[in-house]
């Protein structure tokens, strides 16, 4: 008799997680019906990403449509968190995920080709958002006012932060999201967020100073790398988007309180842009 034991609720995956313990696999399964459709999405990225130096997956097994909430399996992988993976690491192999890092953001843009793009598809979102927002005029206005036209169009995770990591050996990539467009830029903004706004700290609920180090180390490595990327209108433009497309799923007021004051930073750019 197969035995499953729920592991955790996701929050704001719109999915829950349940252990089988004889197969060890893990089952993914939307927590309604609504999101049936999105979950098969992220399991077709899951499914076909290829590995990238030491950037993985666990291997997907069949997409269940047969219950009323779509569900898959997917290998079970015991490992650490990007936190026990900075605490028991030594400076060597904290350098070499940084290298492996860098080496993966690289190879998702060297393989990505600038499209033109239909800026309605953004727009309808930006709509659609502004609706459940107040006070963030401003924002949405800067946004909505300089449509990006051409986005280099290739893989990527989708949410790739560093909650989202499995430290086993290799790392271990999970929860892929859909996207409006998929572009490399996502992931370097997503990893971005987490180590130079410090959400994953915040997500973590705690201090310690040699996470604070390692986050610190691996944003400066980030900035010298993607400078160019970095300065370019459309990084800061999908920052703005990412900040308040995160915004209506938040319930923790720390949470809110350095999304909003994230978004502040990039007024700079929104004031210029006038």
């Amino acid at each position: 008799m197969e035995r499953k034991f729920p592991i955790f609720d996701l929050g704001r995956s719109g999915c829950n997680l349940f252990l089988n313990e004889n197969k060890l696999t893990i089952r993914k399964i939307s927590k309604n019906a609504d999101y049936n459709q999105r979950l098969l999405k992220q399991y077709q990225k899951q499914k076909k990403f290829t590995n990238i130096l030491n950037f993985v997956t666990p291997t997907v097994y069949n997409f269940n449509t047969s219950e009323s909430l779509w569900n898959f399996d997917m290998d079970y992988i015991q490992g650490s968190t990007f936190f026990e993976f900075c605490n028991n690491s030594n400076v060597k192999l904290i350098t070499q995920f940084c290298d492996e890092l860098i080496g993966y953001l690289k190879h998702l843009f060297d393989n990505s080709i600038e499209t033109e793009i239909n800026f309605s598809k953004l727009e309808t979102k930006l709509i659609d958002l502004k609706k459940t927002l107040t006070n963030l005029d401003c924002y949405f206005d800067y946004l909505l006012s300089n449509p990006i036209e051409k986005l280099n169009i290739g893989k990527c995770h989708g949410d790739f932060t560093l909650s989202n990591i499995i430290f086993s050996g290799k790392y271990y990539i999970i929860d892929f999201l859909d996207n409006i467009y998929e572009t490399p830029l996502v992931d370097l903004i997503k990893i971005k967020q987490d180590v130079e706004h410090n959400f994953y700290c915040v997500l973590l609920k705690t201090e310690n100073s040699k996470l604070k180090i390692c986050l610190d180390y691996i944003n400066s490595r980030l900035n010298e790398t993607f400078a160019s990327i970095i300065n370019d209108r459309r990084y800061v433009w999908f920052s703005v988007f990412n900040l308040l497309r995160i915004l209506p799923y938040l319930e923790d007021q720390k949470e809110i309180d350095i999304t909003i004051n994230n978004l502040k930073k990039y007024e700079p750019f929104i004031t210029s842009s006038r």
